[in-house]
């Protein structure tokens, strides 16, 4: 047992603690537990205090107690840690905060086992000095599958409907899950070098196409680095956006896989979606998200691992191989998502290296966890997270580090919505993180926790996909199209999650743009909540099109139209073609008078003074600037394009006024007008009006 062993619903259990005479080393430590004969451990005390208790464990010892105290988490503050663990025997730290003391007995209360424990180990003997196994242990709900995990057994996946946990085991972890009562198949007695196929990627396949999607679609799409992994590879990702080169205050989404190394099919998973979304940009719904938010998808978050995994990344045998390739005391890796900083180092994660679950030193000590948190918090506008993993047809979310639900109700409801709908997709199965068993570290639990207080958090999915972590390449391409679906829908929910809540149905116009300079035949869309049935499509107030089927969209043909301003109006109708929402964006219609920006006040040789409004007919145009004597006073980005000029800032006299319109950054055109500037004798004037009614008050006293 690695980590903290804790309890939760209850009964009474009687510690007796008793120095046999002439033996201070010596202990014997008696469990009672109502209904079940009392455990008698003889045990070697190693120190002993107020607040705490150290014994050692021989391994047979320590499955037997951690049957008694490990079925949930803590209730009251009891705990015990492993603090050692040497060939043959573990050293326990007992804390005696909770523990009632009556001389040397000590009252605690525990969980009630449904356990029976198996003392009889004569079936297991044919597995003696195994290293590899696959076991299914059967644990039927969430505090059972809780103290599996919490033993340090490097879980695979789960049935849920079966009622057991897939695992990898040596023979010795065999033994101690056997001997606390657990119904064990084992499914292989010998782990052998699986074969891989080659529609899986190496990690040098995912770093080329990528580069490959870029250079296609390089409009849209701009390879970008997360980060150096400990070996010094590049963590490769992509950004998916209109403006692709530029960091627009627009919605973002983060989309990860591979974490653990062994789990392949969630870097063709990510691939797809990355593919399905560049490929399809000329499909007005997938444009619409394209244009409008920023999406970063990072198919493969632990490339040491994965080239390990691919014995040397090329076409070859995979490994199982889980963590990062990070050296520690005693072994190499580091479990990547038992890494991150919230509730770090608790259960179902290890302390020790050589365990699969072995947690680091420290929150973001692994160089490919501490890139995904730098990157995370220098994107605030990440409101979405998706993280891959496989296997067990899941889609989880926090908290995973206990079975407490979110604590803010819009927050959890969000969170149940988004999950139950991008299951709907997948076929998988729904649910808080912890209904599966505590764990703790994780990248969703940590994402929302550092978000959580925000005015728009970062809700935060894990989608564990299919049956093993290499499927069988025939279901590869309905795996990678059923999660593409979910990860399009939240990609739509990345704008504002809270929609889901529902409320009023909402319609809103997704292209063109309000303010934008349009020609030739555009598509105009919209994104609508599933109330809506119908939209109806206007043009200055006439109605132009109906469309009864979602996506809704129709193309406008601005040939028809001169060139001018209109006013694009949308109106969205429930299946009882009850009205529900509207909304509407200003465009510009150019299909060939050029662009032009001219001042219409004050005209060429007037006179002016005081404060002074220049004005301007602009088309074409979407910033001016504002010059007097060739000197920039102001810039101005909407229409109607003006500035308030105070002529006193100039001298008396001719002044010239220019005016430079740009479209997108580029100089259209330019108009220029000469004034003359005139304020030092309207100055004069009332100088002497207020000397003369002064004189004229002095002298009728």
């Amino acid at each position: 047992m690695k980590g903290k062993i804790l309890a939760s619903i209850f009964l009474t259990a009687l510690l007796a603690l008793s120095t046999a005479a002439g033996l201070d080393s010596n202990i014997t430590l008696n469990l009672t537990v109502p209904g079940e004969e009392t455990l008698t451990l003889s045990l070697e005390k190693v120190s002993e205090n107020g607040k705490s208790l150290t014994v050692k464990f021989t391994d047979t010892d320590m499955a037997l107690f951690q049957y008694y105290f490990a079925i949930a988490s803590v209730i009251k503050g009891f705990e015990f840690t492993v603090t050692d663990i040497r060939p043959g025997y573990y050293v326990v730290n007992l804390g005696k905060g909770s523990l009632k003391q009556n001389g040397n007995y000590y009252t605690l209360e525990l969980l009630s086992s449904v356990l029976k424990r198996n003392i009889d180990t004569t079936a297991l003997a044919s597995y003696q000095g195994k290293e590899s196994m696959i076991v299914n242990v059967y644990a039927e709900d969430k505090y059972l599958r809780t103290f599996v995990a919490i033993m340090g057994t490097d879980i695979a996946g789960v049935n849920l409907k079966e009622g057991y946990m897939t695992a990898f085991v040596s023979y010795d972890e065999l033994l101690a899950l056997h001997l606390s009562g657990f119904a064990i198949e084992v499914v292989s007695s010998d782990v052998g070098i699986l074969q891989l196929e080659p529609e899986y990627y190496t990690y040098p396949e995912v770093v080329t196409e990528l580069s490959q999607i870029e250079s296609d679609h390089s409009t849209i799409a701009k390879v970008i680095s997360l980060g150096t992994s400990y070996e010094g590879r590049d963590i490769p990702g992509i950004k998916i956006s209109d403006n692709v080169g530029t960091e627009e205050s627009e919605p973002e989404i983060f989309i990860c896989a591979l974490h653990h190394a062994r789990e392949a099919a969630t870097v063709n998973v990510s691939m797809y979606i990355i593919n399905y979304l560049t490929d399809n940009y000329t499909d007005p719904y997938v444009a619409s998200l394209i244009d409008n938010r920023e999406i970063y998808i990072f198919p493969v978050i632990n490339p040491d691992g994965k080239v390990y995994d691919d014995s040397g990344g090329n076409y070859g045998s995979g490994l199982l191989w889980r963590k990062n390739r990070q050296p520690c005391t005693g072994g190499i890796g580091t479990d990547l998502n038992r890494n991150y900083s919230y509730m770090w180092g608790g259960a179902g994660s290890s302390g020790y290296c050589t365990n699969e679950l072995f947690r680091g030193y420290e929150p973001f000590d692994a160089p490919e966890t501490a890139a995904v948190r730098d990157f995370f918090y220098a994107h605030p506008d990440i409101n979405v997270l998706l993280t891959y993993h496989s296997y067990g047809n899941l889609v989880l979310w926090p908290w995973g580090c206990t079975y407490d639900p979110i604590a803010d109700a819009d927050d959890r409801q969000v969170h149940e919505i988004m999950g139950t709908q991008y299951a709907s997709y997948t076929g998988y199965t729904p649910q808080q993180a912890s209904d599966l068993y505590i764990c703790t570290g994780t990248t969703d639990d940590w994402s929302y926790a550092a978000t959580m207080n925000d005015a728009m958090p970062c809700f935060s999915f894990t989608v564990e996909m299919g049956n093993e972590f290499y499927p069988p390449v025939s279901v590869l391409p309905q795996m990678c199209a059923d999660n593409c679906e979910g990860a399009l829908y939240f990609i739509d929910c990345v704008d504002n999650p809270y929609k889901v809540l529902g409320g009023t149905p909402t319609v809103t116009i997704t292209n063109p743009q309000n303010g934008q300079t349009v020609s030739g035949v555009v598509t105009i869309t919209c994104s609508a909540d599933p109330e809506i049935a119908k939209v109806e499509f206007y043009i200055d107030d006439t109605l132009k099109n109906t469309d009864t089927s979602s996506p809704f969209a129709w193309d406008w043909d601005t040939t028809q139209y001169t060139d001018s301003n209109y006013t694009i109006l949308v109106k969205g109708y429930d299946s009882g073609n009850v009205f529900q929402d509207d909304d509407s964006i200003t465009v510009t219609v150019n299909n060939g008078q050029p662009s032009y920006v001219v001042i219409t006040s004050p005209q060429n040789g007037e006179t002016v003074s005081g404060f002074t409004t220049i004005t301007t007919d602009a088309f074409g145009i979407d910033t001016v600037e504002f010059y007097i004597d060739d000197k920039l006073k102001n810039t101005d980005t909407s229409a109607p394009f003006e500035y308030n000029w105070n002529t006193k800032s100039s001298k008396d006299g001719s002044v010239t006024i220019t005016v430079k319109g740009y479209y997108s950054g580029v100089f259209k055109d330019d108009d220029s007008v000469t004034v003359t500037v005139k304020n030092k004798a309207t100055i004069a004037i009332l100088s002497f009006l207020v000397l003369f009614l002064t004189t004229g008050i002095y002298r009728r006293r």
